[in-house]
């Protein structure tokens, strides 16, 4: 009894099959076996999280409490509030619609699939007013 990466593929755990490559005990679903090792496989969840966490953080650098709360600031009658919320909300707006665009190709296998720090990085940059 082990642990099995099949001819196919596919982790297995049982008596070996022609063509399996033992392996460690797989830590989680979430892994798969690459390289020689398991490694975690981001779901959807994990790359939404982090998106959520750029765009909160990138607009606390500027004192907002969070990015609903930048963009909440969008045609404030303070001009510099305006400014900054205007581009806060079509910022977040061209962050998500990438975002979810990416995920789709993924799934539908038209790319791969990438790291959640890569996905992260591949974001459009927030480009605060002048």
């Amino acid at each position: 009894m082990g642990y099995f990466i099949g001819a196919n593929g596919i982790y297995h755990e049982g008596d070996a099959q022609p063509g399996d490559t033992e392996v460690p005990q797989r830590p989680s679903s979430q892994h798969v076996w690459l390289n020689e090792a398991w490694t975690y496989a981001p779901i959807e969840r994990d790359y939404v999280m982090a998106v959520q966490v750029l765009l909160d953080e990138t607009v606390q650098q500027r004192n907002y409490d969070n990015i609903a709360t930048a963009a909440s600031y969008a045609g404030d009658p303070d001009p510099i509030f305006n400014a900054e919320g205007t581009a806060c909300k079509a910022w977040r707006s061209l962050v998500w619609r990438k975002c979810y665009t990416d995920l789709a190709a993924v799934q539908a296998g038209q790319m791969p699939q990438p790291t959640v720090e890569q996905f992260v990085a591949s974001l459009p940059a927030l480009v605060w007013p002048v």
